[in-house]
């Protein structure tokens, strides 16, 4: 007997259509395993296999997503290994780049997927924290034992040349230099030599960078673990924390994520630490003065990446979903509650060339939402 969440769905036996739809008996059959599939247009298809018993009926009940405007990927429906994710990025071919916490990195281009782990690939370490694409469509991978970058086939091995080989975010400027956050200083690559800014060298506010972004000025802004935000013009640093800020409340001086928009707006998203008294929230610096963000919906404590699209719609994951802005002061919100969404905690969001929105979870793999679905 099979059945189904959804009715009249086309049942198929070993392959075979029935021209039989749910919910339906199928009788008459040989006893033995069959393999029992159910279709149905804009939803994933679903099959098992039953065993069937002389004198005796077995059940079957299938649960079909509706892929109509949102689609999962995860490992128990796709090629991913790992549910959680860590970062994604779109190339210049449409190719999704998928990184993962613990099985190494990912690539889908709408059809094909592909992995590459240290097992299988010259990948250096399988827990990656970025990813990042440059101007040239290379793609450069973060992990916590070293930087890679890949180019086609080719795959070159930066990691001894950091002062840490704990990476922890990647950037590049309008000049073609790729700027690396480590867990022991900022490294400055202009593809020929490299510069460490630490504390000993410079007045770097940290030497732990959590992230790295670049302004409309060529300008570099740093997050730290611990120290605030840094800003360096080529020449001078400048640090804010919580004495120069003025704001509120203590928010607290440990930077999750730093993003620059097109109007020359950072937004910085700081790391909640109860403990500590540090309440964690998304500040914006408009080059005068620091102003502490509320959205209406959105846990604005537990950002964990921002966003920018190509039509400036600023985009906000958090641990308890995402949302983009609808104005200054709201946002519209998907979470698990009033959407699809795999799981709460949203590490990453890329539309990519088709208008297709990709959300990276950690804990339930990656979710596309349909073009035009999230507006």
């Amino acid at each position: 007997y099979c059945d189904a969440n959804k009715q009249f769905a086309t049942i198929y036996l070993n392959d075979n259509k029935t021209n039989l739809y749910t919910p339906a008996l199928i009788t008459r059959l040989f006893p033995g395993d069959h393999k029992i599939k159910i279709s149905l247009v804009n939803h994933r298809s679903d099959s098992a296999k039953v065993k069937v018993e002389a004198g005796k009926t077995s059940y079957l009940y299938f649960n079909l997503e509706d892929t109509s405007k949102w689609v999962s990927y995860t490992i128990s429906n796709s090629p991913l290994t790992s549910n959680h994710l860590s970062s994604i990025v779109v190339d210049k071919n449409n190719v999704k780049w998928i990184g993962t916490r613990d099985q190494g990195l990912f690539s889908f281009d709408d059809k094909k997927w592909n992995i590459y782990q240290k097992s299988n690939s010259q990948l250096i370490y399988d827990f990656i924290n970025y990813l990042s694409v440059d101007d040239q469509n290379n793609l450069w991978i973060a992990t916590t034992g070293g930087l890679m970058r890949k180019n086609g086939n080719q795959w070159i091995d930066y990691s001894s040349n950091l002062p840490s080989t704990y990476v922890t975010s990647i950037a590049h400027d309008k000049n073609g230099i790729t700027w690396i956050g480590t867990s022991n200083g900022l490294v400055k690559f202009n593809g020929s030599s490299w510069i460490v800014f630490n504390t000993s060298n410079s007045t770097i506010p940290s030497n732990f960078i959590t992230t790295v972004a670049v302004d409309n000025s060529n300008n570099i802004w740093i997050g730290t673990s611990s120290n605030g935000v840094g800003y360096f013009n080529g020449s001078t640093w400048q640090n804010y924390n919580m004495n120069n800020m003025k704001l509120p409340v203590n928010v607290g001086n440990s930077i999750k994520y730093v993003k620059v928009d097109i109007n020359g707006i950072v937004w910085v998203a700081h790391v909640q630490n109860l403990i500590a008294g540090e309440q964690g929230g998304l500040t914006s610096f408009d080059g005068t003065s620091w102003k502490q963000v509320s959205l209406v919906g959105l846990p604005t404590q537990q950002v964990e990446y921002i966003y920018i699209d190509s039509n400036k719609n600023k985009w906000i994951a958090t641990k308890n979903g995402f949302g983009y802005f609808l104005n200054d002061f709201s946002v519209k919100v998907f979470n698990t509650t009033n959407s699809p969404l795999t799981a709460s905690q949203v590490v990453g969001l890329v539309i990519d060339k088709n208008f297709d929105l990709f959300v990276a979870t950690y804990g339930g793999g990656m979710c596309k939402v349909k073009r035009y679905n999230y507006y």
